[in-house]
């Protein structure tokens, strides 16, 4: 038996239209569904994927994977919490069963009988696997807590932070004599080793130094203090002084032993602290202008080092932290 985290597709029964949007291996990973006449129940599921070109204009490439005459239970649609099954209801002779589907890979898996199921609360289990969906189930991995959290807007930020960081400073062309100590500090810390993270060394009074760049150059503020401390199995940290401040929690990520993942809202001057907008503030329906998001890294007991809101036009922020 294997259990994975499944969320309810809302919305699946009152009408048919876009399911959902996965992107997978460079492809976008669309699944719709349609009603059969008179609203009996889903009439296709159609998953058609979007090659990811350099134009954007790539053609969808359709396939049908529920065709008409099936009954689909059109209230009983699952996505696995990271969009790789897609588990839908359907009546044969009268009896329920499930269709279990790759969604990324667009491959039908498993038609089951109900009896193989059992959905409890966001927990499916299933018994008795045929080979290719136990592979599937084996290979499923639940979502970590940040990553519930992100929006996807922001994946790069986290994501893609160092490569973004190491990236700008190979293309960045010499800058002022000014920059030359942010330059300087910013080679030094993104070659220092890390080490994995020691959650017991972090939580305490630190000085903070920001160093910002962009396509302006490198620019080095002075030190500053922040705070963090230990809030459930998480950690939050609030830079407490200067114009531009933060606060947000530190997130344990189960594939990097080495990093911490930063959500969090900055803010200016007066301006209220709010945390990321999913988060202990509440689950907003979109995404805050204040948004903050990025990785710590530990490069010694009194040292850590931050990257924040790295985006690929090659701005981002690093933290120095030390005591």
């Amino acid at each position: 038996a294997g259990t994975i985290t499944v969320l309810p597709l809302e919305g699946a029964a009152d009408s048919g239209g876009q399911l959902a949007s996965l992107y997978f291996e460079g492809r976008d990973v669309g699944l719709e569904l349609s009603h059969a006449k008179g609203g009996g129940g889903l009439r296709r599921l159609t998953v058609y994927a979007i090659p990811m070109g350099d134009d954007g204009n790539a053609e969808p490439q359709p396939q049908v994977i529920l065709a008409e005459g099936d009954s689909f239970d059109s209230e009983a649609v699952y996505l696995s919490d990271d969009q790789s099954l897609l588990w839908l209801a359907y009546r044969e002779s009268g009896q329920r069963h499930w269709l279990v589907f790759d969604a990324r890979r667009i491959e039908e898996l498993a038609r089951l009988p109900a009896s193989q199921l059992a959905i409890t609360g966001d927990q499916l289990t299933i018994s008795d696997p045929p080979p290719a969906l136990a592979e599937a189930v084996a290979a499923y991995r639940p979502l970590d807590p940040w990553q519930r959290l992100l929006w996807p807007q922001h994946e790069s930020r986290v994501m893609d932070a160092r490569a973004i960081a190491n990236e700008w400073r190979q293309t960045a062309t010499a800058g002022a004599d000014f920059e030359a100590e942010g330059r300087a500090l910013l080679a030094e810390l993104l070659d220092a080793p890390v080490r994995p993270i020691r959650r017991q060394d972090l939580p305490g009074q630190w000085r903070v130094r920001s160093l910002q760049a962009s396509s302006l150059g490198v620019f080095l503020y002075p030190w500053f203090k922040a705070t963090i401390e230990p809030v459930g199995a998480t950690l939050r940290l609030r830079k407490t002084s200067g114009s531009q401040r933060r606060l947000g929690l530190l997130y344990p990520s189960s594939a990097w032993p080495d990093a911490l993942v930063f959500l969090g809202g900055s803010s200016v001057n007066d301006e209220v602290q709010y945390h990321y907008s999913r988060g202990p503030d509440g689950m907003a329906e979109e995404a805050w202008e204040g948004d903050s998001a990025g990785v710590l890294y530990q490069l010694a007991p009194d040292r850590l080092l931050m990257i924040l809101d790295a985006d690929w036009e090659g701005q981002f922020e690093l933290y120095e932290l030390r005591r």
